[in-house]
């Protein structure tokens, strides 16, 4: 009710404004009889100046309560309008730990490999990749499918996080596929709410043996 009644205010304002305009435009015109006598002695000319005041007026208030509108359409549009935002995972912004290796059954035909692990006889390294600039819009949770392969115990977690936070967001276990090309889906790991902007992605380990996971591909939905 209560948007119902701002519509109403914002359409019958604005053309209150319009109509008395133009009356009085008419009225300079002298297309309209003057009612009042004392208006017959009155400026024409500023009767016309006054009516397209009016009318401009009117006009100008039409069109603020519209850009306003538009404007909380547009901040909605994304949310709505959001497909979800899917990544190969072997070009991340920044990493520590991991490198872009070959692998046949991938998507892509490559993998962000050897998360977790040196190059240095395969021993647990810890370190982190970052997925930057992914624009996400206002969501009360966000959702996130991960596809990898792996050939080593599910001992260790992946740890998710957003940003500057130091919180995590989740701590994914992934199941062995005893096969490094054997690709695996990892879905629906829900990451919680989630601000309209920027974010980056970040995908933390604290390494393991042969490491944690090959990185194929990441999805975020809602």
């Amino acid at each position: 009710m209560g948007d119902l009644f701002n519509d109403l205010k914002d359409f019958t304002a604005p053309s209150l404004f319009i109509f008395f305009g133009f009356i009085l435009v008419l009225v300079s015109l002298g297309l309209i009889p003057s009612i009042l006598k004392e208006s017959q002695n009155v400026n024409k000319k500023l009767i016309a100046i006054l009516g397209s005041f009016f009318i401009l007026l009117g006009v100008l208030l039409f069109a603020i309560p519209s850009q306003t509108k538009n404007a909380h359409d547009k901040a909605q549009r994304p949310n709505l309008a959001w497909r979800g935002y899917p990544r190969e995972c072997e070009y991340p912004d920044n990493h520590t730990i991991g490198q872009a290796i070959y692998r046949k059954n991938a998507s892509g035909e490559k993998v962000h490999g050897q998360f977790g692990c040196g190059s240095k006889e395969f021993e647990a390294k810890a370190g982190y990749v970052e997925y930057r600039n992914i624009r996400i819009p206002e969501l009360s949770n966000l959702f996130l499918r991960l596809h990898y392969s792996k050939h080593s115990e599910s001992s260790v977690p992946i740890e998710i996080f957003f940003d500057k936070e130091k919180e995590r967001r989740a701590a994914i276990y992934l199941e062995n596929q005893s096969d490094w090309n054997k690709f695996a889906v990892k879905d629906s790991i829900s990451l919680g709410n989630i601000q309209s902007g920027l974010h980056t992605l970040i995908f933390k380990t604290k390494g393991q043996e042969y490491g944690v996971a090959d990185l194929d591909k990441f999805e975020l939905f809602k």
